[in-house]
């Protein structure tokens, strides 16, 4: 004879004559049992078991739905958690690369300041390495602001103000700066940016996003031409960067607008920068409600295009700029490269 449970000995205490016990589970373990009694001694026949049975399975499957709910509420509860100890990291990221940019920016102005008085001051024989002192900083810092930049960007504390501005003079004025660049390697640079376009955009957002497209196109191009456009898509605003340079290989152009990504990652890479360019880039645009797209080929070149949705501020119609002019040696060279654009970012 078995031995009895002692929920058992208690029941037969009773009076009970006929007991049926029948285990409840959850999921695969055992959550308890059912207990029925009854004082007629031959009162389970197989409908009333086929009953007790059915009962037995609708509470444990009522029992594994509450484990399922606890473990749903564990769950989320660990996630909130997460998400709570991920904010607070990004918050303390950001504090820490602003503190820490502020710390460096600050002495590397002046390093660079005084590199250019130094210019300015020595022989001919020395100026070389206050010129290498400025270029070294200048890299440097603009390294730092790309990094601040994205951390804005992902911790969601860059300020937009869309307002109202004139997009042809904003690229323009960002066109004048990156002129030399383009001319120290004897690259046509084509322009067509109307006088006057208004929209609705952030300024320094579209100023970020001007310097770094057309920068990207003159770092990794050496010969043929940069072209830049900008005019109206119905009330889109549409800007294109096209040049004839290196071109991005198809395998790599799904990485193109990851962080610190670049196509050529060794020390041996064509050209210098921290692959943070494009990465910004992107993220402007899709702050300010655009889209970026690239089309490239290798050896031939790379188009960028940047479409701003619902940019256009009003339909008032302009004159396209004359293109910006060139350097005497620049005139002289005939440039008949054709292809696209650019590669991978800074």
């Amino acid at each position: 004879m078995s031995e009895r449970f002692p929920i058992e000995n208690h029941v037969l205490d009773r009076g009970i004559q006929s007991y049926c016990r029948v285990t409840l589970t959850a999921g695969e373990s055992v959550a308890g049992a059912l207990h029925v009694g009854h004082t007629d001694v031959t009162h389970f026949d197989e409908e009333y078991l086929k009953v007790i049975r059915d009962v037995a399975d609708l509470l444990s499957i009522a029992l594994q739905q509450h484990e399922h709910h606890l473990e749903r509420q564990r769950h989320n509860e660990e996630l909130i958690a997460e998400r709570d100890r991920a904010e607070e990291m990004a918050r303390l990221k950001t504090a820490f690369l602003t503190n820490m940019t502020h710390e460096i920016r600050t002495p590397l102005s002046g390093i660079i300041g005084f590199a250019q008085v130094l210019e300015e001051e020595l022989d001919d024989e020395r100026q070389e390495f206050a010129m290498h002192i400025q270029s070294a900083g200048k890299r440097l810092m603009s390294t730092i602001n790309s990094v601040l930049d994205l951390s804005r960007l992902q911790a969601d504390k860059a300020a937009f103000s869309m307002e109202t501005h004139n997009a042809g003079q904003i690229v323009m004025e960002s066109l004048r700066m990156l002129r030399p660049l383009a001319a120290k390697k004897e690259l046509e640079f084509r322009v067509e940016v109307p006088d006057t376009m208004h929209v609705v955009l952030d300024q320094k957002g579209l100023e970020t996003v001007v310097n770094n497209l057309v920068g990207n196109a003159i770092k990794f191009t050496e010969t043929g031409f940069i072209s830049v456009m900008l005019g109206p898509d119905a009330q889109d605003l549409r800007f294109t960067v096209e040049d004839s340079g290196v071109g991005i290989s198809e395998d790599f152009v799904p990485m193109l607008f990851d962080e610190f990504r670049q196509e050529h990652m060794g020390a041996d890479r064509p050209a210098e920068g921290s692959g943070l360019g494009l990465a910004v880039t992107s993220r402007i645009v899709e702050k300010m409600n655009g889209r970026i797209e690239v089309a490239s080929t290798p050896g031939e070149g790379t188009t960028f295009v940047v479409v701003f949705e619902g940019a256009i501020a009003s339909k008032a119609t302009a004159s396209p700029a004359a293109p910006l002019p060139r350097p005497a040696k620049q005139r002289e060279a005939t440039s008949s490269a054709s292809g696209h654009s650019t590669e991978a970012p800074s």
